[in-house]
């Protein structure tokens, strides 16, 4: 029953490691250092030889993106932007890539259109034979001309 309940509570070990394990690097994550293992009694208070609480917090970086970032990135683009209003070249490039958007996504319909389009002639070509196939006389063995052995034409 030993090896049973060392088996059965295996799992609950091993997350508690891994519990361990990710506060531990989340602590050197947020000391942005990873601690050194081993070494002396004095070396346990520092992290990769700095003592610990003393280092400078750390340089807080904007990642940002601005709203305008596509058009400002297009004005800075034309090297003869010099005297040209950036807001009227926003408003005007905004439109543009509005006009730009509207007409894929017609472009999208249309061709959605047209594959419905084909589908439709489709069937109607389909039924057009069916009709042409109802109007078409109709003969019978006795009224068909027929080709003997030899080749001459004889009616039956």
């Amino acid at each position: 029953n030993a090896v049973e309940d060392a088996v059965s509570s295996a799992p609950d070990i091993l997350l508690a490691a891994g519990a361990a394990l990710a506060t531990l690097g989340a602590a050197a994550a947020a000391l942005g250092k990873l601690p050194s293992f081993g070494g002396s009694a004095d070396q346990s208070s520092r992290v990769n030889g700095n003592a610990i609480g003393t280092e400078a917090a750390p340089e807080i970086i904007d990642v940002t993106i601005p709203y305008d970032a596509a058009s400002r990135l297009a004005f800075e683009s034309y090297p003869e932007n010099d005297g040209v209003d950036y807001v009227q070249f926003k408003m005007l490039y905004e439109s543009q890539m509005v006009a730009e958007v509207k007409a894929k996504v017609q472009e999208r319909k249309v061709k959605e259109m047209q594959l419905v389009l084909d589908e439709l002639e489709k069937d109607a070509a389909e039924i057009r034979f069916q009709i042409d196939e109802l109007f078409r006389p109709k003969t019978t063995v006795d009224e068909e001309t027929v080709m003997n052995d030899s080749g001459s034409v004889t009616s039956v």
